[in-house]
């Protein structure tokens, strides 16, 4: 039996579209996708011995830095012996005054029958008197006694002679304060005290003198 469909071409039922499963070529996928994977293990590999070197080169750059740094501390700790040092010189060759020159002083004023037992700096107490005005119009002034701190240098010594001990002992003083190195030094220069004693048939005196230091010349601490 023959059936002829008489209908227009755009009105015919269509007949429903057949789905057709694509063929997938399984060897070139599984290459492509197992040249993917070994890139990317590669890929992994290179960047993990990459930090692996990196840390190694970190870790020798710290322990230069280490070995550098206490190079850096021992160095500080020698400038600051060297700068010390250089303190103390430079206060030596900066001080107001020089004992060499001191001694030579002492030794050019030293006369006939004295001889020194021994010399020290000392500290002592003066009085000494400022002038303070009684008004502010007032003219006349009075005295105002004050205590300061002093450096002494205390001269120990003896003198022996025939009945001239003490003539040999002022002489002695008045060469001190004659000399010009002394007058820069000191603002005063005394005999403190002056005893006697016998020594089997000779008469022998003992003095101490105190040389007091300008303010400005004293020796420091």
């Amino acid at each position: 039996m023959i059936e002829i469909n008489l209908l227009p071409a755009d009105r015919r039922p269509k007949a429903a579209p057949k789905f057709v499963v694509p063929q997938i070529p399984i060897i070139k996928t599984f290459v492509a996708l197992a040249g993917f994977v070994f890139v990317l293990q590669l890929a992994l590999s290179s960047f993990a011995v990459y930090k692996v070197i990196s840390l190694r080169q970190v870790k020798a750059q710290l322990a230069s830095l280490t070995v550098e740094s206490s190079a850096i501390i021992q160095k500080k700790a020698d400038i600051l012996v060297l700068q010390n040092r250089l303190k103390k010189i430079q206060a030596s060759v900066e001080r107001k005054y020089s004992w060499a020159s001191l001694l030579n002083a002492l030794t050019h004023s030293t006369t006939k029958g004295v001889w020194l037992t021994g010399f020290s700096v000392i500290e002592s107490k003066v009085e000494i008197s400022k002038p303070t005005p009684k008004s502010a119009g007032s003219k006349s002034t009075d005295t105002k006694k004050t205590e300061m701190n002093v450096k002494i240098l205390k001269l120990d010594g003896s003198t022996v002679g025939q009945g001239e001990e003490t003539a040999f002992t002022g002489k002695f003083i008045k060469g001190l304060q004659s000399n010009p190195v002394f007058r820069e030094l000191f603002s005063d220069i005394e005999l403190s005290n002056l005893t006697q004693k016998k020594i089997r048939d000779f008469d022998v005196y003992d003095f101490s003198i105190y040389c007091t230091f300008k303010p400005n010349k004293a020796p420091s601490s």
